[in-house]
């Protein structure tokens, strides 16, 4: 091989090398992995740093909710969106807070211990539709311990419901199938809010479903009034003596010992 030769081939694959660099350079970069389409987010158990992102679909007033177990445990988080803080809480303990959220892509960025969520305000209990391709997470505020959610399935075959209390304590699910109603208790300590979250397992992604709920107390255990009690408790202690003193008399006559 010539010394032409070895420069022609020299030349030959630095211009390839340039090539396949400029190529790299305009190649477009891997798309970030898309952002979570639902009303709502949650619920998220967070022991460190946690970031979601969620795409809301539906402007509206959410519901910001933390929970931690213990006194000494604490859940900081914010809501971000499209890099402009827009909500932010820290807390220890159980709380919610409202906040007005505009659609769109939103970052939630939770540090500490314990659980958190973003529900959509469902604090009407009418009835409202819903669609099939989207995960609901809603904030309810019942009036007692037992929850009923009345479900009008639409599209939907199947729709799973799943309910936790105030601190954000899992409570239970059911899966329905067919229109109709699933019931839930709520522990007594816990039942001044919430968290529903209802996800269509199976269904028409164009389709809606409906769903209501109301709650109730239980009824009240018995109790007397204080002078009924105060009267019986004087009245029965008489009666069993008065009683007594028949019995004894209808002996004596009996035994021919007079009354």
């Amino acid at each position: 091989m010539t010394p032409d030769d070895r420069r022609i081939r020299r030349t030959l694959a630095l211009a390839a090398a340039a090539a396949a660099i400029l190529l790299v350079a305009a190649a477009p970069a891997p798309a970030a992995a898309a952002a979570a389409s639902g009303m709502g987010i949650g619920v998220l158990s967070v022991d460190g740093v946690l970031q979601e992102n969620i795409t809301l679909p539906v402007a509206g007033t959410y519901y910001l909710g933390l929970a931690t177990d213990d006194a000494s445990s604490f859940v900081n988080a914010s809501v971000t969106y499209n890099g402009s803080l827009l909500a932010q809480d820290n807390r220890t303990g159980s709380a919610a807070a409202a906040v007005s959220l505009p659609a769109g892509n939103y970052t939630v960025s939770l540090a500490g211990r314990g659980r958190a969520a973003l529900a959509w305000d469902f604090t009407n209990g009418s009835l409202r539709e819903f669609p099939d391709n989207q995960t609901l997470v809603a904030f309810l505020r019942p009036s007692g311990p037992r929850l009923r959610v009345t479900v009008a399935l639409g599209d939907a075959r199947s729709l799973s419901l799943s309910v936790y209390d105030a601190g954000l304590r899992f409570v239970g699910n059911e899966t329905v199938t067919a229109s109709g109603s699933a019931d839930f208790v709520l522990p007594s300590a816990r039942a001044d809010a919430a968290y529903l979250l209802a996800t269509v397992t199976a269904g028409n992604p164009g389709g809606r479903f409906g769903l209501s709920w109301s709650a109730s107390s239980p009824p009240p255990a018995f109790s007397l009034d204080p002078w009924l009690a105060a009267f019986l408790w004087i009245l029965v202690p008489v009666a069993v003596a008065a009683l007594l003193f028949l019995l004894v008399r209808r002996a004596r006559i009996r035994r021919g010992m007079g009354p």
